[in-house]
């Protein structure tokens, strides 16, 4: 099973070890778990990570890699030789993110969820127009951010506005990218 996780933060690579939990929640499903961190923030890495007593008796296995490159030159390298099962962009801010056309189209080709997080609802709502935007006016017809019941419970200070944010708080999940 693998995941890509685009725009990855340090955050995302410092934690990347709790992804070991999807070998034991989908345990009859998973047997190799391989997560994909890319993002300007992380560091090249490959690892095959130490899993528990548990997962090793049931010969499950966990590799991570981080790649310190563009989102426009994942689109054209990683995505490609590594095709994804599901796409993950945690705090993603869409509008940010250079070549975005380019990037949109070929995340459209591949035939997996993409789960887009943010902060604050304005913020999904944003990426959501963004996204219609770029695939046209019919794309993701109903689709609005929904609150994330697994978000940080950790509040962080919000400079701008002098008020708390908690990580991941409103997500929206798109079933099938090849289906827009």
């Amino acid at each position: 099973y693998v995941i890509h996780v685009i725009a990855a933060t340090i955050l995302d690579a410092r934690y990347v070890r709790a992804w070991e939990i999807m070998l034991h929640i989908l345990s009859k499903t998973i047997k190799y778990l391989e997560v994909i961190l890319i993002g300007p923030e992380t560091q090249d890495a490959h690892m095959t990570v130490d899993v528990c007593n548990t997962c090793k008796h049931n010969r499950k296995m966990f590799d991570f890699q981080s790649y310190r490159v563009p989102l426009s030159n994942y689109v054209n390298t990683i995505l490609i030789c590594h095709p994804p099962d599901i796409i993950i962009a945690f705090e993603a801010d869409i509008s940010e993110w250079n070549s975005r056309t380019e990037i949109i189209s070929k995340l459209k080709e591949q035939s997996c969820p993409f789960i887009v997080t943010g902060a604050s609802y304005p913020k999904c709502e944003r990426n959501i127009q963004i996204l219609r935007t770029t695939l046209g006016a019919g794309s993701l017809a109903g689709l609005c951010p929904n609150e994330n019941t697994f978000s940080s419970l950790k509040a962080y200070r919000n400079f701008e506005d002098n008020d708390v944010f908690y990580r991941n708080k409103y997500l929206f999940i798109i079933k099938n990218l090849s289906n827009l």
